[in-house]
């Protein structure tokens, strides 16, 4: 990646984390979009479900957390983050350096232009935490860095989903973390890109309440479907937090720091 003076990243603006289920460290910046617990869930759904895939593509990556994650749990596979805004990438290549990780690395490329970055049908698994909201739903944030990261400002679900169909082999699986009102609008525009939804797991912040985000596993098929018409994929609920007001035993797990 072509640096230059206007988007290279000082050491000091940054400050490090430990990512959760990891002994990696990752350099985080304020002025930019920080990882949640949504790149979390992601990473820990797309390791469980993804099966024994050799490479996997993490789009919208961001600083690069769900990438990290995914190399941490798939040690022998090659993970590939790719993200748009430039410094956000570098911020991620930093991280990979710290930890000096082999089997991940991160580029700067954009989803609309996929063939740019990446091969055709060049991995088995891909996983996205894509922007959550259309461009000019809501209250923008001041902050563009931030604002791209949250809005569709410059992609959309439908340029995600494509990429997504470029970049995966037949049968590959896409997972995605999104939100649970864009769910009917997600399940049609991935139909109309040949893929089946398998799995949808619902995120609930406490028993009772309503669902917050929504995890998606979607399987290629290489040929449009009929939204609607496929078997219902299995759903279930994944419940953050407690009556306590602790994390369940499950995200526990999720965020112990494995060996």
């Amino acid at each position: 990646m072509k640096k230059n003076s206007e988007n290279i990243i000082m050491e000091k603006d940054l400050r490090t984390d430990t990512l959760p289920g990891t002994r990696y460290k990752i350099f985080q910046d304020k002025d930019f979009f920080c990882y949640g617990i949504d790149a979390v869930l992601l990473a820990d759904f797309t390791a469980k479900n993804g099966g024994d895939f050799t490479n996997a593509v993490d789009l919208c990556s961001g600083n690069g957390a769900v990438a990290l994650m995914l190399g941490w749990k798939k040690k022998s596979a090659s993970i590939t983050g790719i993200e748009i805004q430039s410094e956000m990438a570098e911020v991620a290549q930093k991280s990979v350096g710290l930890n000096q990780i082999k089997n991940v690395k991160i580029l700067k490329g954009d989803v609309k232009k996929i063939s740019e970055t990446a091969e055709k049908s060049s991995c088995e698994v891909v996983a996205v935490n894509p922007p959550y909201m259309k461009r000019g739903s809501g209250r923008r944030s001041k902050n563009e860095r931030k604002a791209i990261a949250r809005e569709e400002i410059l992609c959309t679900l439908a340029d995600v989903i494509s990429a997504a169909d470029f970049l995966l082999k037949d049968s590959g699986k896409l997972f995605m973390i999104h939100r649970p009102e864009r769910l009917s609008e997600i399940q049609k525009t991935l139909s109309e890109h040949g893929f089946v939804t398998g799995r949808i797991r619902f995120v609930i912040p406490k028993k009772g309440e309503k669902a917050t985000m929504v995890l998606i596993q979607a399987e290629k098929t290489g040929s449009q479907t009929q939204f609607g018409q496929k078997q219902k994929p299995e759903e279930d609920e994944l419940i953050v937090y407690g009556a306590d007001g602790t994390y369940t035993d499950e995200v526990k797990r999720i965020y112990e720091s494995e060996k």
